[in-house]
């Protein structure tokens, strides 16, 4: 059974490769994915915007699944300023059929935070790419109001804010926030689940945001209010990287995530 407007983000399966990923995700269901395009400036990893042979084999697998690319994954901002290096990933993220790319910022200077933030929004402007910042308590954007701030602070047309549902409680914030932020600003948003309590430290928290998040359903997040307080059917992106789960393939990883993710949403009525 096809699963409308949810798409299974990249995180959530940190060990598959692009094309697995895609396979995956259309596998179970999902009508789209995110995938991790750009790599941070001196990161081992390399970039698949790096890979013009990937990049081509990404195209085509979109195309033979019917999978498309919900957003790009993000560009972190500390230190290099953004346009001086990103440029051939939003390039590459634009031409999968990327809309939309995450701002994860970590640069602890507020006015050049607001210049990099100007800068990568009008980077992505000329390949049609919208900006969403994702608050972390571990990031310089520690919450939803901060992600609100900056982005109406930049004055760009194409800022908006990322919210996820464990940024969220983590950094204080209730579902009910989300009412108080304008609607036409939140671009994306990352559904999970975990414990009511989550670690006490910047560290744990990094950790259990990258590795220890749960299904829908397992946890004890307000996921239903969390949702309800979205804009109305608005698309949802799966961020579940559980270490718990490690010995699943990536398509026993992908169906799990969403028959739970299925199950809680239908279950109360949500979708």
């Amino acid at each position: 059974m096809p699963l409308p407007d949810l798409s299974l983000g990249w995180l959530s399966l940190p060990q598959a490769s692009p094309l697995e990923l895609i396979s995956a995700a259309a596998g179970a269901g999902f009508s789209s994915v995110s995938l991790r395009i750009a790599a941070d400036p001196g990161d081992p990893e390399p970039a698949l915007a790096s890979d013009p042979q990937m990049v081509r084999q990404v195209k085509a697998a979109l195309s033979d699944t019917g999978i498309f690319l919900a957003e790009m994954g993000s560009i972190r901002m500390h230190g290099p300023r953004p346009s001086d290096w990103c440029l051939p990933s939003l390039e590459a993220g634009a031409s999968l059929g990327a809309h939309t790319l995450i701002a994860l910022i970590f640069e602890p200077n507020a006015h050049k935070r607001l210049e990099d933030f100007c800068d990568l929004c009008q980077a992505a402007s000329v390949f049609g790419l919208r900006v969403a910042i994702e608050f972390a308590l571990f990031s310089a954007v520690p919450t939803l109001e901060d992600a609100q701030a900056l982005a109406l602070a930049s004055g760009m047309a194409n800022a908006g804010i990322a919210v996820d549902a464990l940024h969220l409680a983590r950094s204080g914030g209730q579902p009910a926030n989300l009412h108080r932020a304008a609607p036409e600003l939140i671009f994306l948003a990352q559904l999970c689940d975990a414990p009511a309590v989550g670690a006490t430290d910047l560290e744990g928290l990094r950790q259990e945001a990258r590795q220890h998040r749960l299904d829908p359903g397992c946890g004890d997040l307000p996921l239903v209010d969390f949702v309800l307080a979205l804009p109305v059917y608005f698309p949802l992106e799966l961020e579940v990287p559980c270490s718990l789960t490690a010995a699943l393939s990536p398509a026993q990883r992908a169906k799990q995530i969403a028959e739970r993710s299925r199950d809680f949403l239908s279950e109360r009525g949500i979708y």
